[in-house]
């Protein structure tokens, strides 16, 4: 789940051909407020998941008023 880890994912789940990777975005009383996703050719998004997912962590905490070195969420199970 993306409580437990961070993120969700979609593989041709809802278009054969594309997939997708989102990241919760949080308050400063740590509810969530949003989210921030990105989509791409199926094939595209399984030879980068792995880089696409840490840019996308790395905004999501932007967005949610994060430094790279601060504690908490989101928090994702690279």
């Amino acid at each position: 789940s993306i409580s437990t880890k961070g993120h969700c994912a979609s593989f041709g789940e809802m278009l054969q051909d594309t997939a997708a990777i989102a990241v919760p975005v949080f308050d400063t009383g740590n509810n969530n407020i949003g989210a921030l996703m990105v989509a791409a050719p199926l094939n595209r998004m399984r030879g980068n998941f792995d880089f696409l997912l840490g840019q996308l962590v790395r905004f999501g905490r932007q967005a949610s008023g994060l430094r790279p070195d601060d504690a908490g969420p989101p928090a994702p199970d690279l």
